[in-house]
């Protein structure tokens, strides 16, 4: 597996790549003097059934056509799928995670403050949704025995337009502070 070069990179800013025990780290810094214009994009090609953790400070992040696990972790910045096939867990504490043809099985997904839009093409095992400012949307496909769904909108509404069973093993949880939740069929 190997790293791609940054793509734009501040020239005073230090990027180091280190591979051990398989693997991949990369760590950017900018100096600390610099308080515009300083950014380091990185686009990693990696086989699809790969695990793959990615955190970072500031920015944000994109993960598409992956069928291994993915976690996902920033303090700032949004993140979004596609195409993603294996469970998923993403958190950021400031931005959105957005996340279009997802067949994850298992995913849940955390923002302090941020929307949460996300588009299934098959029935998941468990969804888990939370954020603390911000509206949920979610499209799932038609599952057999319907849902078994837990929702609080707190200062909100919940629209509700899937069939929900309360002895289904399909889990669908949204809990949002402040914002509406919608969960409809895709």
């Amino acid at each position: 597996m190997a790293a791609g070069k940054p793509v734009v990179a501040f020239h005073g800013g230090g990027a180091t790549e280190t591979v051990v025990e398989g693997v991949l780290r990369i760590e950017a810094e900018c100096p600390r003097i610099v308080t515009f214009g300083c950014t380091v994009d990185y686009r990693l090609h990696v086989p699809a059934g790969v695990a793959v953790r990615i955190r970072t400070d500031r920015g944000s992040v994109a993960v598409s056509d992956m069928r291994g696990t993915v976690e996902v972790a920033t303090q700032s910045g949004g993140v979004r799928l596609e195409r993603t096939q294996g469970p998923v867990v993403v958190t950021t504490s400031a931005g959105n995670v957005d996340g279009v043809d997802l067949a994850a099985s298992y995913l849940d997904a955390t923002t302090g403050a941020g929307r949460i839009r996300l588009s299934l093409t098959e029935p998941p095992g468990r969804l888990g949704l939370r954020t603390g400012a911000g509206n949920i949307e979610v499209a799932v496909p038609v599952a057999a025995g319907g849902y078994r769904v837990d929702a609080d909108a707190g200062a909100g509404r919940v629209d509700m337009g899937v069939e929900q069973n309360e002895g289904s093993s399909r889990t669908l949880v949204a809990r949002s502070g402040a914002g509406n939740i919608a969960i409809r069929v895709r």
